[in-house]
């Protein structure tokens, strides 16, 4: 597995400028050895703020390149983008797919027809959600459940890798009410522990401590309110 702590990765950021560089290495290396992170749940994660953030030049570039090191396939990028869309806005994630698309010609990342998407199980929305959201706006809720369902019923991802992008979008994005809520339920119905989610905005403290900071102190407040206490598949308390 390449991670930051290899120097091969970080020696462009370092040729450009090695005061800044070492400190990239050394956050890079911290960040990807959180214990509850594989390095994939790693490099979804900074695709996600890359794309989010607009960062799609060199820092996009070397993401992609580490996914690909270590055995991810063109496609599976791509999907991490179309799950990204009605997250993280179309026209966003139009530009991250352009530059997608040059990476994949330049670096020869394949003709994309790799590991064709299945049908994957559609989340689902239990009465609750859907009588919340249908309150605020029913035209709008019916826009939101059909654009997820339709995201969450492609294949290539797994279930956790999905749930990790939605509450990276909401640390960098600060949906920290509603939308961050509904997710911490999501992460919960699949099996993911507090622990894991957790380590996912650790990890985003990388790319924003105040916002990292912002997240934790979001995620305390629903656990004091008693969102849920199942045990997650992980053997810790989930939330």
């Amino acid at each position: 597995m390449l991670t930051p702590k290899d120097p091969q990765v970080s020696q462009g950021v370092i040729a450009l400028d090695a005061d800044f560089g070492g400190m990239a290495a050394r956050v890079g290396t911290e960040t990807w050895s959180i214990k509850e992170l594989s390095p994939q749940d790693c490099a979804v994660l900074c695709i996600v703020n890359d794309v989010c953030n607009q960062t799609l030049g060199l820092p996009f570039q070397m993401h992609v390149q580490l996914m690909i090191t270590n055995g991810a396939h063109f496609r599976q990028i791509k999907e991490i983008l179309l799950h990204l869309a009605p997250h993280a806005g179309y026209p966003i994630v139009l530009k991250a797919l352009i530059r997608l698309k040059e990476l994949q010609a330049t670096l020869q990342l394949g003709d994309g027809d790799e590991g064709a998407a299945e049908e994957a199980e559609t989340r689902s929305w239990d009465e609750e959600k859907e009588t919340s959201l249908f309150a605020l706006d029913e035209n709008f809720g019916r826009f939101v459940m059909r654009e997820t369902n339709y995201v969450w019923g492609r294949g290539i991802l797994s279930v956790k890798e999905r749930v990790y992008i939605s509450l990276a979008v909401d640390v960098i994005y600060q949906t920290l009410g509603g939308p961050f809520r509904f997710h911490l339920q999501q992460a919960q119905q699949q099996g993911v522990s507090i622990d894991q989610v957790k380590a996912v905005i650790r990890f985003l403290g990388e790319f924003s401590m105040v916002r990292a900071w912002e997240a934790f102190s979001a995620l305390q407040a629903f656990l004091q309110a008693g969102v849920s206490e199942p045990i997650g598949r992980e053997g810790t308390s989930a939330l």
